[in-house]
């Protein structure tokens, strides 16, 4: 075993641990919204023209996914303060999330009304636009932003994402390293900025960047992701498939420890973490019966002012979760991780019960454990779907070649390079022919592989 793969053994070991320890807290997420309301509720009949409550209510149905009622709490934010741009921002987004664009423009507005001249409210704007895929407005808002404070990090990331997604990869990846070099501590700039080069195909650059955040910090999610992309693009399998699970094992150790309270206000995502961090607050103040009721909401509200003035939108470039499912069982398969691979590609089969590629691998990795029927009816059952699929048919050779049907092996291949000629299929052909004694059309199917003719 090489030290590379030493370090990430030592490092999938301590992860594992982590997340079996972390996840004994984790809590829904309609618990979090009833406990959250419960806490709001009893906040509001103690001072039921609390402007900041009802902030913080808008701000809560936002995080459920309950627009309409965020709106409502917003509106009435704003019979008690005019004033608050946070309250028309929450409409504006809701509004805009609803469908309702022209709505959300004019809450815009009137949030930029009221502070035109504070680059936050511009980057919420931009934010707000780029979300709406209306992403030259949004680079307006940006610049306007960064205009009156170049060293606003979070609008400089925000506009290179804007610019990635606008497919303007150049242009954002000088965004991201702007907002690295004024702060270097946030990590998702860079993996931003790895994910830019990934998408360029620039795979080395990539993978130099992913090894640098996973080292400096180990909790950034969407930069395991981009380093397991970029290995499983290379066809390091067993790296590929080790930071899929360090992946997968971050996003679910970072949303515990909110739940833990050992998270600082910071809102790295949207606003889902001001959810996740009241919850924990709650969850603490909770179970202190010593403390006095009012001592309690003071508490409380103070710490609702701090969040509501601290609120600054970061946009991420988040992760193909559902290719990253795909691509860590494929990693699996080609590691002689059968039983692992079988059981990732029957989680994904819940969701996605007709795709013939993904049926066609939990096939092959069947086969590998011995069932060479069941295995064979899992590749039927994919060519129901997608008889014209060439990846099928190759598993499908790959499988009669485990059990040595030789001449049905070879059919498969041909009828997969009939519809894609494919390095790989040629060189499975090559091997079976060899074993078979075709030496003459192994050399043949060999050289046509190995120079790509």
């Amino acid at each position: 075993m090489t030290d590379n793969e030493n370090v990430f053994r030592m490092l999938d070991i301590f992860l594992l641990l982590c997340a079996f320890f972390l996840s004994l807290s984790l809590v829904s997420a309609d618990l979090i919204t009833d406990q959250l309301l419960y806490e709001n509720d009893f906040i509001l009949t103690k001072d039921p023209l609390n402007a900041t409550a009802w902030e913080y209510r808008s701000l809560i149905f936002f995080n459920a996914g309950n627009y309409q009622e965020a709106i409502g709490a917003a509106q009435k934010t704003l019979t008690i303060n005019p004033e608050s741009e946070f309250a028309w921002h929450i409409i504006g987004t809701s509004w805009g999330n609803l469908g309702y664009y022209d709505k959300a423009d004019e809450a815009f507005d009137k949030s930029l009304f009221l502070g035109s001249s504070d680059p936050g409210q511009w980057n919420k704007k931009g934010v707000a636009q780029s979300k709406l895929k209306q992403y030259n407005e949004a680079i307006t808002s940006f610049m306007a932003a960064l205009e009156i404070d170049p060293q606003y990090a979070v609008a400089w990331n925000n506009l290179g994402v804007t610019q990635y997604n606008s497919g303007q990869y150049d242009d954002a990846i000088t965004s991201f390293e702007k907002a690295y070099q004024i702060d270097s501590d946030e990590s998702l700039f860079m993996s931003n900025k790895a994910q830019t080069y990934l998408r360029k195909g620039d795979l080395d650059s990539a993978e130099i960047i992913t090894r640098l955040i996973t080292v400096k910090d180990p909790g950034c999610v969407p930069g395991w992701f981009v380093n397991a992309e970029v290995n499983f693009l290379k066809k390091n399998y067993n790296n590929a498939y080790y930071s899929y699970e360090h992946g997968f094992r971050s996003f679910e150790k970072d949303n515990t420890w909110y739940y833990a309270g050992v998270k600082n206000i910071k809102i790295t995502k949207d606003m889902d973490a001001v959810t996740s961090y009241y919850e924990s607050v709650a969850s603490n103040i909770n179970i202190t019966d010593s403390w006095d009721k009012t001592i309690i909401i003071d508490y409380k509200l103070r710490r609702y002012n701090d969040t509501l003035i601290s609120y600054d939108q970061l946009m991420v470039i988040e992760p193909d979760y559902k290719q990253a499912k795909e691509q860590q069982a494929i990693s699996a398969l080609n590691t002689e991780r059968y039983d692992t691979a079988q059981s990732l590609f029957q989680n994904i089969l819940t969701d996605k019960p007709q795709d013939s590629l993904v049926l066609a691998g939990q096939a092959l990795a069947s086969a590998h454990l011995g069932d060479y029927l069941g295995s064979l009816n899992k590749t039927d059952e994919a060519l129901n779907f997608n008889s014209e699929s060439a990846y099928v048919w190759s598993i499908k050779g790959d499988i009669y070649a485990l059990y040595a049907q030789f001449d049905d092996s070879i059919q498969s291949y041909d009828r997969s390079l009939a519809i894609e000629r494919t390095n790989d299929v040629l060189l499975s052909l090559s091997d079976v022919q060899f074993r078979k004694g075709d030496y003459l059309g192994s050399i043949v199917n060999h050289l046509h592989g190995t120079l790509g003719i």
